[in-house]
């Protein structure tokens, strides 16, 4: 879960999100197909002819390939690092997925469990953080499977007291 980066005279911290983000991400994939694309396909076969409904059918396939890609890509590209003056978020998709949070500026870090997640056996690590104009933000954390232990780190390099968790959701 976590390592030192090598090479580096300050102790930094990478923290992962599990694979088990992955697995969620196509569950929520899998509802959207089955909720949605199924009835609309089964709706289009009165209207449309054979032809054209293995067209769209075949359609539909190469998007739900592609977005099992995404999510694939999107997951294995995304860390976390924990530096000695701020918590860089790396990844995401595109390369406008980075975001660099000073510990001065981060009021909260709370742990956040869905049933789904909490089913996975991960969370999401909530920060609050002030912007550079002033105003209060959120930075979500995903697929973390030691939340108690990611939110200590954070709290602790802030300088706040790891008091115990916050549980929503």
């Amino acid at each position: 879960m976590t390592s030192p980066i090598p090479g580096s005279d300050t102790l930094q911290v990478t923290v992962r999100p599990s694979r088990r983000l992955r697995t969620l991400y196509n569950l929520y994939l899998l509802i959207v197909v089955w909720c949605l694309v199924l009835p609309g396909l089964l709706i289009l076969t009165i209207f449309i002819d054979p032809v054209t409904r293995i067209v769209i059918a075949m359609g539909a396939l190469v998007v739900a390939l592609a977005a099992i890609a995404m999510i694939r890509k999107s997951v294995d590209a995304r860390s976390y690092i924990l530096t000695e003056t701020a918590l860089e978020i790396r990844g995401g998709l595109g390369a406008g997925g980075h975001l660099r949070i000073p510990y001065e500026k981060i009021h909260s870090a709370e742990i956040v469990r869905r049933r789904l997640h909490s089913y996975l056996g991960i969370a999401v690590v909530r920060i609050t953080y002030t912007t550079d104009s002033g105003k209060s933000a959120i930075a979500d954390l995903k697929g973390i499977e030691h939340p108690e232990e990611v939110r200590s780190q954070i709290l602790v390099r802030t300088g706040k007291e790891a008091s115990s968790p916050v549980f929503t959701g």
